[in-house]
């Protein structure tokens, strides 16, 4: 069973918080987690149980690079981590608007759609 954790964006404080402590253990603390982060204005981020190249832990609104499978391997694109409730499982959202599982792709981590929305641009 994989460990389960998160990070919080800070809609106030335009902030990413990655606190060690926050590691949930039981759906009863998963609750009183999910409560009290939308009473202080704070977007929950689950970590996909995913590391990237670089051994960087992958988290749900992360942004990544990776080669397309149909194109050469100079011109990456650049993709968002999400959950895909249709398929119960994590995936990404291409920058060529193709939907892909996230499954044999060597991802790298450049940024998450908070921090770096301009990113997104490309």
């Amino acid at each position: 069973m994989r460990e389960i954790k998160f990070r919080w964006w800070s809609l106030k404080d335009k902030l990413m918080l990655n606190d060690p402590l926050i590691k949930i253990k039981d759906a009863m603390s998963l609750n009183d987690c999910i409560i009290s982060a939308q009473k202080e204005a704070y977007i929950l981020l689950q970590y996909t149980g995913l590391k990237d190249i670089n051994g960087i832990d992958i988290y749900e609104g992360d942004l990544v690079k990776y080669e397309s499978l149909i194109t050469a391997s100079d011109n990456p694109y650049i993709a968002i981590i999400f959950w895909d409730v249709e398929a119960s499982c994590w995936a990404i959202i291409a920058s060529d608007n193709r939907l892909y599982l996230l499954l044999d792709f060597d991802l790298e981590v450049i940024g998450n759609i908070y921090e770096n929305p301009e990113l997104m641009e490309k």
